[in-house]
């Protein structure tokens, strides 16, 4: 997953588990995801950025928000947090300011609350800038637990305190008590969480009472997406990737190196890894996007080596694990409106769900399709983006 690695640290993916623990897993499969905005509203917008600048266009390509902030987050119900001098506060999709720049750091708004930062304490706000849930919590002091301290998803939010993870419900009251190394945002009723620190960590899933429903016993989990969670074993000293269902049974038996949640009906797998990190006095052998001990990522001590570089071979499958009729690429991207993101060469197109090009490789770049338009780079390196038809809207000329 290029966008989501040590090597090109997004694009996350769908969890935080596949951004913490796929680091060494994910070389070729990309979620290919960007900013965007989509609520219901008629008026639907996506993030650029020119000159280190932010701002928004519509579908379009017409600037909406002029490009003239520090930075910015997602447009998310309504509301943007953006980033004015060193503080953060939140404009409406005209640009109009609705909560004042006065916040060391905030977030997207999620189920009607955002997280927001006053010195060392963290809050949440509502859509009127008020204190829906004081700032009381301990802001965590390295950016791995930030990142873990959550958004609301169904009605809870990940919290720290006391150096493990629980929930709170929108009172601020913990309903889910501390006792997980980590915990990620609820998905099809189901949380991922994790027992153990490093290499000993292993991933289970709750419900929202906190009852254990699938054990903590994967090395690598995402969340569930279309009753499916892809998930790694250790198998024969190497991870091995499937999907199970909500009963924790894999109905896709772990053989991959690599697998990204479903969307829109289609998983995306790898059968083989760019390169091996084998430790040398254990034998445990990680997938890496590395070509070289140079390019090793810095969470490896030394003692792990470069062993092979066989082809990727990456393929879409659906629900019974069966291959998409289509190319076989190296490199691809998740489903958006109905289109997903593939590259050969260096080169970047689109196939629709039945395989087929519909936008013919051409791009050096390519991420998914969001509110009608998908950030590519073009020859020369300019950003810019397109609409279904592969026409540029709007570029960073």
């Amino acid at each position: 997953m290029r966008t989501a690695l040590p090597a090109k640290v997004v694009a996350i993916v769908t969890l935080f588990s596949l951004l913490l623990l796929f680091q060494c897993v994910t070389a070729q499969i990309s979620d290919r995801s960007r900013r965007s905005y989509k609520d219901g509203s008629k008026t639907r917008l996506t993030q650029v950025t020119r000159n280190g600048l932010y701002g928004f266009i519509d579908e379009t390509g017409r600037v909406i928000i002029p490009i003239t902030y520090a930075d910015a987050g997602d447009p998310s119900e309504g509301l943007i947090r953006v980033k004015n001098g060193d503080k953060w506060g939140f404009l409406n999709y005209r640009g109009q300011v609705v909560v004042p720049f006065k916040y060391d750091c905030a977030d997207d708004f999620s189920e009607g609350l955002a997280r927001v930062v006053a010195g060392k304490k963290y809050g949440y706000i509502n859509k009127a800038g008020m204190l829906a849930i004081p700032a009381k919590f301990a802001v965590p002091g390295n950016n791995e637990d930030w990142a873990m301290v959550r958004r609301f998803s169904e009605g809870v939010a990940p919290v720290l305190i006391a150096h493990k993870y629980g929930y709170i419900d929108k009172t601020g009251a913990v309903v889910i008590s501390p006792r997980y190394e980590s915990a990620g945002p609820f998905s099809e009723g189901l949380a991922l969480i994790s027992q153990g620190r490093s290499d000993k960590a292993r991933f289970g899933f709750i419900d929202r009472s906190g009852r254990t429903v699938i054990a903590s016993k994967f090395v690598a989990a995402s969340s569930f997406s279309g009753g499916l969670a892809a998930a790694a074993r250790n198998i024969d000293k190497a991870w091995k990737y499937g999907y199970i269902n909500k009963a924790g049974r894999f109905v896709i038996h772990p053989q991959f190196v690599d697998a990204l949640p479903f969307s829109e009906g289609w998983g995306a797998v790898s059968y083989s890894q760019e390169a091996i990190l084998k430790e040398k006095r254990s034998g445990q052998e990680y997938a890496c996007s590395c070509r070289n001990q140079q390019e090793a990522p810095q969470d490896r001590p030394p003692t792990f080596e470069v062993q092979s570089h066989p082809n990727a071979i990456i393929k879409f499958i659906d629900s019974r694990g069966r291959p998409m009729k289509g190319p076989q690429t190296r490199d691809i991207g998740q489903f958006a409106e109905g289109l997903a993101p593939v590259g050969e060469g260096g080169e970047w197109g689109y196939v629709n769900r039945s395989g087929q090009v519909v936008i013919e490789p051409r791009f050096r770049d390519a991420e998914c399709f969001r509110n009608g338009l998908a950030k590519v780079t073009l020859d020369g390196g300019t950003t810019a983006f397109i609409n279904h038809k592969g026409e540029v809207v709007w570029a960073d000329e």
